[in-house]
């Protein structure tokens, strides 16, 4: 009696250990899916970005029109809902009418870069409803005019809440969270024009 005991201890112990493994397991997929979710994302943008970007008005570089820089625009922050429900199915689920369709009407450059950043926002919350986009620039000429001058370098960046697994400190990048207390795991890409 006393072995059928201890062999009933120590496969518990081990169906803990097991447990506890596939609970690891499943954060860490978790995790996997939303860096990958968030590179395609990325990548997808900076093809947008690629697409939209113009020669300046000096000639001898390639820049982004101005509407890029636009913080408001990032996370729907232009346009409302009352409906409480995830950003996707708020805001992306339908075309919202305060924004012009560039797939099916013809736009100037700062139409095009609300459309795409609508988009691209779009994409980042629709299997991560807590992620956000932004784009940073580190402009290498503040003497002019520009937002972000040619050949300077744009961040882009998707980022989401990281919780902690177990209670154990995590490392966390400055980048992604630059205010104490912040939370956020992120990817980064880096584009210059």
């Amino acid at each position: 009696m006393v072995e059928v005991l201890v062999t009933m201890v120590i496969l518990a112990v081990g169906l803990l250990g097991v447990t506890s493994l596939q609970f690891a397991a499943a954060k860490h997929n978790s995790d996997a899916l939303a860096r990958a979710q968030a590179v395609l994302a990325l990548e997808q943008f900076t093809e947008r970005l690629r697409s939209a970007a113009v020669v300046g008005s000096t000639g001898d570089a390639i820049v982004l029109p101005e509407k890029y820089f636009d913080q408001s625009l990032y996370q729907f922050g232009h346009l409302s809902c009352n409906t409480g429900e995830s950003p996707y199915f708020c805001y992306c689920d339908a075309f919202p009418g305060a924004l012009t369709n560039c797939h099916s009407s013809t736009c100037d450059l700062n139409q095009t870069a609300i459309f795409d950043i609508y988009q691209a926002s779009c994409q980042v919350v629709q299997h991560n409803p807590a992620a956000e986009l932004s784009m940073q620039c580190i402009d290498n000429d503040a003497t002019d005019s520009l937002s972000c001058s040619g050949g300077s370098r744009h961040i882009l960046m998707v980022r989401w809440p990281s919780l902690p697994w177990q209670n154990k400190t995590q490392f966390l990048s400055t980048l992604c969270n630059p205010n104490e207390g912040d939370q956020y795991a992120c990817v980064t890409q880096e584009v210059f024009f």
